[in-house]
């Protein structure tokens, strides 16, 4: 169970999603995932507390609870092993699908309405906004689209919403179930505020985590049923994915040698992902042991001293050579927020 702080924040974000469904007439994809990741109680606060604050109408108060509604069905109905799930009802489909799901008939007949194609059905001849979507998506992927077209019409709000769900091959099942025993001590989900940055991820299997597939990951940590989580693992996996992104980025193109001196020795750059919470862009500090020491003799802080030293220590070891640089990624934001260190440490080898 959250604490009541975390209950607090998870309802102000619940709220947020809400109040910018009610104002814009509809929800996004982004916003659709938001509330996945949220204790469903949280969602009932804030739309008593939006009720509260300015009051709902009729056709508000529904279209919250249709919203509210969609998330319990994305659970009830997206694990493609579950007796009953969307998977079981619609079979074995050929390529990505489009599920519609007309909920107003759940209301007219005590059933909801369900229409499916997939691009196998087509032959390669399929209209041109479902050739767009199709090829947006994966080939193992199905998206499932919520309607509901009486209240849409009756309230002048697009009831509507939609979610994208996987059916893995037996291989990605594979790598989806050994990545889901990886992430969990990258966010130290026993306790990690007790734990020191090396703890998190001293025993993690690094290599699984950044070299799996981008939506094998995501499939994992979705089954690891982030709306259980706290704010700081979640804020925590966010922070792994971002360093994943961009280390696995500059793996190919080696953009932070471009930073220091052909030939320079003892290289390391810090990366503050801080300003990415707030609409800005990562900072890079691009340092040598020479300018660190350099740094040192002008400065009478004790804590920089100490942590300088400890840059120097680590760049001085034999395996940092003239072909690697040290990366330090780290979030001062978010380290400042919780009170816990958001940092990952990586070597990044040139050719």
């Amino acid at each position: 169970m959250p604490s009541g702080e975390d209950s607090r924040l998870f309802a102000e974000q619940a709220k947020g999603i809400f109040e910018g469904a009610l104002h814009s007439g509809e929800i996004n994809p982004l916003a659709m995932r938001g509330l996945l990741h949220l204790p469903g109680e949280s969602l009932v606060a804030a739309i008593d507390g939006i009720g509260e604050e300015r009051g709902l109408s009729e056709g508000e108060s529904e279209y919250l609870a249709f919203l509210v509604n969609l998330r319990r069905y994305h659970y009830s109905w997206h694990d493609p092993e579950a007796v009953g799930s969307l998977w079981s009802v619609i079979g074995e489909r050929e390529g990505p699908t489009m599920v519609f799901v007309e909920t107003s008939e759940k209301r007219r007949v005590g059933d909801f309405g369900i229409s499916v194609c997939s691009k196998g059905d087509f032959k390669g001849k399929y209209p041109d906004k479902l050739k767009d979507i199709f090829e947006s998506m994966e080939e193992d992927e199905m998206t499932v689209k919520y309607t509901d077209e009486e209240y849409t019409k009756k309230y002048g709000i697009n009831f509507a919403g939609a979610f994208k769900i996987r059916r893995p091959s037996d291989e990605d099942e594979g790598e989806i179930s050994h990545l889901m025993g990886v992430i969990p001590p990258l966010l130290g989900m026993d306790d990690p505020v007790s734990m020191a940055q090396e703890e998190r991820t001293g025993a993690v299997d690094m290599g699984s985590f950044f070299g799996a597939g981008t939506g094998n990951v995501m499939e994992a940590y979705e089954r690891l049923r982030p709306h259980e989580m706290g704010p700081l693992q979640k804020d925590l996996f966010e922070f792994a994915m971002r360093v994943r992104g961009l280390y696995n980025r500059w793996q190919g193109d080696l953009e932070p040698f471009s930073h220091f001196e052909e030939g320079e020795p003892k290289k390391m750059l810090r990366v503050d992902f801080g300003p990415s919470n707030v609409g800005g862009t990562p900072m890079m500090f691009p340092l040598t042991a020479d300018s660190i020491r350099d740094s040192m003799e002008g400065s009478d802080d004790e804590g920089f001293k100490s942590m300088a030293s400890d840059s120097i220590d680590l760049l001085e070891q034999d395996v940092v050579t003239e072909d690697v640089v040290v990366m330090v990624f780290y979030d001062e934001f978010m380290t400042q927020r919780h009170g816990f260190p958001f940092d990952m440490l990586m070597l990044l080898e040139g050719d």
